[in-house]
């Protein structure tokens, strides 16, 4: 959010959901080279960088994934998830 020179990536407090406002993207793509996790990608054709922005917390994704493969949890869920699956290794 630092990087951003236009403003235009916002963390909603209450959800913790990060948010590219695509309106307010200039497309410099400053963060796209900045984020450790490389999330946010640059759209040539619309000249903005966007990221998933969880469907406000009801991820459509998640919801109508057939075999089940991603689910939607909280930081804390995961961490826990992550711990079982490396410690045991």
């Amino acid at each position: 959010m630092a990087s951003c020179p236009a403003n235009a990536i916002h963390k909603d407090e209450k959800t913790g959901i990060v948010k590219i406002n695509a309106l307010e993207c200039i497309g410099c793509q400053t963060c796209n080279m900045v984020c450790p996790t490389h999330i946010p990608k640059f759209y040539p054709d619309m000249k903005v960088s966007i990221k998933c922005d969880l469907c406000n917390g009801d991820p459509e994704c998640v919801k109508y994934c057939s075999p089940w493969a991603i689910s939607y949890v909280t930081r804390e869920e995961a961490e826990t998830i992550l711990k079982e699956v490396y410690e045991k290794r």
